[in-house]
C-alpha cells in the first residue's frame, strides 16, 4: 500500500545522502518537489482577501523559495521533530509573508510604469537566438495583429501568473527545480537583472541565460495564440 510520507522520507534521505551541486542530489529534490506537487498535500495559507486575484503567484513565489531552500538546508530535517509533509507545510506557511511582499511591491511599481499598449508584428517569427520577448527596460515587446484587440503588459503577466497548463512552471533547469520559466520571466519583468536573479536560484549566468533563450523560443506560439485572442 502506496504511502505518501514513507517516499517522502525516502527522497529527504537520498537527497541529505548528497553534497550541493551533486547529480544525486538534485535528482532527488526534483523528485521531492514533483511528489509534494502533485500530492494535493501542501498547505495553501490564507492571504488578505484583496489579494486574492494574485494568490497564485504568491503561492508559486513562496514554493520556489521553499525548494531553494530545501536543496540548501534539506540536512536540517529531523524525522524525531515530526514527518516531512508536516515539516515543509510550515517552511511553505513562512514563506508566504515574504512572498506577499514581493508581489505588493512589483503590483505598485508596475501600475504606471510597464502595463502599457503593446504592438504582435514585433514578436519574433524565425529564429530568436539573439531576439529577447522583453526590452530592456523589462516591458513585454508581444505584438498582435491588427484586427485584434492590443495587448498589454498586464496580459502578459497574467498569462505568465496563472500558467493554466503549468507548462511555465514545469519547464526548469535541468537539476532545479526551482529555476522554472515562469520563475525568471515573472523576475525579469520585475526589472531584476541576470546576476540578481542568478543569486535568488543559485544558478550561474550562463545556464539561465541559455535556458531563458530555449524556453523563449519554446512558449512564442502560446504567447502568439493567447495575446491574438
Amino acid at each position: 500500500m502506496y504511502d505518501l510520507e514513507d517516499e517522502l522520507r525516502a527522497l529527504v534521505n537520498e537527497a541529505q545522502r548528497h553534497p550541493i551541486q551533486s547529480t544525486p542530489r538534485r535528482n532527488a529534490i526534483d523528485r521531492l518537489y514533483r511528489t509534494l506537487s502533485t500530492s494535493g498535500r501542501l498547505t495553501r495559507p490564507s492571504i488578505p482577501q484583496h489579494l486574492s486575484g494574485s494568490y497564485n503567484e504568491i503561492y508559486n513565489i513562496a514554493l520556489q523559495h521553499l525548494f531553494s531552500y530545501l536543496y540548501q538546508n534539506i540536512e536540517k530535517y529531523n524525522p524525531e521533530r515530526g514527518a516531512v509533509l508536516q515539516w515543509v507545510n510550515y517552511l511553505l506557511k513562512i514563506r508566504f509573508p515574504d512572498a506577499i511582499r514581493e508581489v505588493t511591491r512589483f503590483i505598485r511599481g508596475a501600475t504606471h510604469q510597464q502595463v502599457q499598449r503593446l504592438s504582435l508584428d514585433d514578436l519574433p517569427q524565425g529564429d530568436i537566438a539573439t531576439t529577447d520577448l522583453w526590452n530592456s527596460s523589462g516591458v513585454p515587446t508581444v505584438a498582435q495583429h491588427a484586427d485584434s484587440l492590443e495587448p498589454t503588459a498586464a496580459d502578459v503577466l497574467d498569462f505568465l501568473t496563472t500558467d493554466q497548463t503549468c507548462a511555465f512552471q514545469q519547464t526548469h533547469v535541468q537539476g532545479h527545480p526551482q529555476a522554472n520559466f515562469q520563475f525568471i520571466a515573472l523576475r525579469y519583468l520585475e526589472g531584476h537583472s541576470w546576476k540578481e536573479i542568478s543569486i535568488m536560484l543559485e544558478v550561474p549566468i550562463p545556464t539561465l541565460s541559455s535556458f531563458y533563450q530555449r524556453s523563449l523560443k519554446k512558449f512564442i506560439p502560446l504567447f502568439q495564440a493567447h495575446l491574438a485572442c
